[in-house]
């Protein structure tokens, strides 16, 4: 009979509710999840103790999270051991529905964080702690039928107002969207509609000014796997946006991906390159400046996207470069790049931003923009640039070993 270990790693404590532990047999553990539970993890971790630096730590953890077909999310743990620890690299995988509560979730975490630490308390001498529960291999159950065929249905609406006595914003926004996720290939669906309207009144009380904005889109993208690094596409989508000058907007383009690594390793690193190209069809509000009330014009863009996640950070860094082949002239290059890096113990800089020339706004207004639109900002305006820059240093010092955990007064 094959048995398989379920290593709760249920770190039995020998004496009654638990004695203070010894900390020579106490792992320092660095947990790399910016969103998780850490109090929770603290409190409930025994014989490990949760540092601040990595730099200080025994046993460096990286969480990774992919969205799955049904809507859930998809967990990998890396654990990578430091110092004399340094032998040991796992990784573990486990998925939860897209139902899970936050404290499911913390729980069905905090089981594999133990499970994942069992190499590091067994390397420590902490083996009399431990208990292992062996249970008999699950019989192999039939997999459903599943009557939706891996589609996933979402519809989302939500109501935003605030105000004072001289002002009112009310928006609503609505979206709906259907995708069915294979191992092969993928299908999505979606559709939105936005409204907005901002009242302002002036000093003079008959004077009131309105701003309302109107935009919606549906999209519909198919991609296909042409192997473990080649990827295909289809993509379309049509809509409207009085902000830009569009009445009506539809494109059609195919796209080729290649990555130059695996997908599978998409979690740790990714360099892809892209290709898109396709027609679009624009039928304005009002003439544009170059004198046109609808145009139909082919498009392409060449893209890089790479991401790389790493023990001494994460980089993200996206570059593409949008061409209208009519005219040449007519192009757009964008820059988008995301970093978060620990320099050295204590010490860690961020910095995130977005840099994008601009030479493709066919969609413009004829005429000049009044100083209402300006203000308002009730039309899109000329420009030859955009940009936006975020950055920040992070320092921290003091005990590394303080593991209490005090909720008083809501800290």
């Amino acid at each position: 009979m094959r048995f398989y270990l379920l290593v709760f790693a249920l770190v039995t404590l020998q004496s009654v509710f638990g004695q203070v532990q010894d900390s020579t047999q106490t792992v320092k553990v660095f947990i790399d999840c910016p969103g998780c539970d850490k109090n929770y993890f603290r409190s409930n971790l025994p014989y490990a103790t949760l540092v601040r630096d990595r730099y200080v730590a025994d046993c460096h953890i990286q969480f990774f999270s992919q969205r799955t077909g049904s809507g859930g999310s998809k967990y990998e743990f890396h654990f990578i051991g430091l110092n004399k620890y340094s032998s040991i690299v796992d990784t573990i995988h486990f998925s939860v529905p897209n139902n899970t509560t936050a404290h499911e979730l913390r729980e069905k975490q905090l089981h594999y964080l133990k499970i994942g630490l069992v190499s590091f308390w067994i390397k420590n001498n902490t083996t009399d702690h431990i208990a292992v529960l062996l249970q008999n291999s699950p019989v192999k159950e039939e997999k459903p039928k599943d009557k939706w065929k891996n589609w996933v249905f979402s519809i989302n609406t939500s109501i935003y107002t605030d105000g004072q006595a001289s002002y009112t914003n009310f928006s609503n926004n609505n979206s709906i969207s259907a995708e069915r996720v294979r191992e092969q290939d993928r299908i999505d669906v979606g559709g939105w509609y936005n409204y907005q309207r901002k009242k302002y009144i002036l000093n003079d009380p008959d004077t009131i000014v309105y701003n309302i904005q109107k935009s919606n889109a549906v999209d519909l993208t198919y991609t296909r796997a042409l192997g473990k690094k080649l990827s295909a596409g289809a993509f379309t989508n049509a809509g409207s946006s009085i902000y830009n000058n569009y009445d009506f907007y539809g494109t059609l383009k195919g796209a080729l991906e290649y990555n130059i690594y695996d997908y599978a390793e998409s979690n740790n690193k990714q360099i892809r390159l892209g290709y898109k190209l396709g027609p679009r069809f624009n039928d304005y509000i009002d003439t544009t400046v170059h004198n046109q009330i609808e145009e139909l014009l082919w498009q392409q863009t060449l893209s890089t996207d790479m991401k790389f996640k790493k023990p001494w950070g994460n980089i993200s860094y996206s570059v593409s470069w949008n061409n209208y082949m009519n005219d040449i002239q007519l192009n757009s290059l964008n820059n988008w790049v995301s970093l978060n890096i620990r320099v050295f113990k204590g010490l860690s800089w961020r910095m995130s931003g977005s840099f994008r020339i601009i030479k493709d706004q066919v969609n413009l207004e004829r005429g000049e923009a009044s100083y209402e639109e300006v203000l308002l900002q009730q039309t899109q305006l000329a420009t030859a640039y955009n940009y936006w820059l975020s950055t920040g240093l992070s320092f921290t010092f003091g005990s590394i070993y303080n593991d209490v955990v005090n909720p008083r007064f809501g800290y």
